[in-house]
């Protein structure tokens, strides 16, 4: 799966720069963002799973010192990337909090027992190890996962988390959704003048944006799980539109269905979920760049 990103062009008569994304898959995905007229975008390439490799430099400039010498010092510090770590875990498990709050009360399903579960985790998040936290946020997916599979209507069925490949339409589109999210999410990062192969919650692992995998879990149940499940019980795609692929052996959604699937998860994303994703950019940095010296030893180039 490759993705193509389309660097910038500039209008002869604004001299601003128009910049698109273009994501052509196994499914011939096209794939168009905007984003600010000062990053330029190179090109990002995706595993069958949907991962990034071999990802470039994607913008041409960063401001004074960028963000990627102050995200290096605080995730290599154990103590600082436990924080960050906890952090992500804890925004992760408030969402689904605040999902499966939202169906408790607008269903006739019964939550009561996850939602003890899931309210119970944030707080063994302060004290716990990078390992603990990594156990914890599992712990939370699963509850999710089993609050999720009473959520969609016949002939839905969610019988669980199966990746690599998907192996029923559900499954399927989850897997779409978080491609679409890592992709975005990985963008923004790299926009922002951030190391994404550094993570906190996710260890460093050659070919994995881990700082984009950590960034885009609270996001995953707002801007793609609900997404599936509207999609699915309002009808927007069918039972029958998927089919099984030949290389990983899965499920996935047949051409024609592809290109209205992708224009309605661009609708449910411009809902919010950009505005959402700027900002925990932004507090990322914020953070990073807390305890950092006024002049980093890099960028002090002495004073005569």
């Amino acid at each position: 799966m490759a993705l193509a990103v389309i660097p910038s062009t500039s209008d002869s008569r604004s001299g601003s720069a128009t910049n698109s994304l273009s994501v052509v898959s196994t499914v011939w995905l096209e794939l168009k963002l905007r984003y600010p007229n000062d990053v330029d975008i190179g090109q990002v390439y995706l595993d069958a799973f949907g991962y990034p490799k071999d990802i470039p430099d994607l913008r041409t400039h960063r401001p004074p010192g960028g963000n990627a010498l102050p995200a290096g010092r605080a995730l290599h510090d154990p103590e600082r990337k436990r924080e960050a770590a906890c952090q992500i875990v804890q925004a992760k498990v408030a969402s689904q909090i605040k999902a499966a709050e939202h169906y408790q009360r607008h269903r006739e399903v019964d939550l009561r027992s996850a939602l003890r579960l899931l309210r119970e985790l944030p707080g063994r998040c302060p004290t716990a190890s990078v390992a603990s936290l990594r156990g914890i946020e599992g712990a939370g997916s699963a509850a999710w996962f089993g609050v999720l599979g009473q959520l969609f209507q016949p002939p839905w069925t969610f019988p669980g988390r199966v990746r690599r490949p998907p192996t029923d339409p559900v499954n399927a589109l989850l897997s779409l959704g978080y491609t679409f999210l890592l992709t975005r999410v990985t963008t923004a990062c790299e926009a922002a003048g951030l190391e994404v192969q550094l993570g906190a919650l996710h260890e460093f692992r050659p070919g994995r944006p881990s700082l984009a995998c950590d960034l885009m879990e609270s996001l995953r149940v707002p801007a793609v799980d609900r997404w599936v499940i509207l999609l699915c019980n309002q009808n927007r795609v069918g039972v029958d539109q998927f089919v099984k692929d030949d290389e990983t052996g899965g499920l996935r959604l047949e051409r024609s269905a592809f290109q209205e699937v992708l224009r309605d998860w661009e609708q449910h994303w411009q809902g919010g979920h950009e505005e959402a994703l700027q900002q925990q950019v932004e507090e990322f940095v914020t953070w990073l760049r807390q305890n950092e010296p006024a002049v980093a030893p890099d960028e002090d180039f002495g004073a005569e």
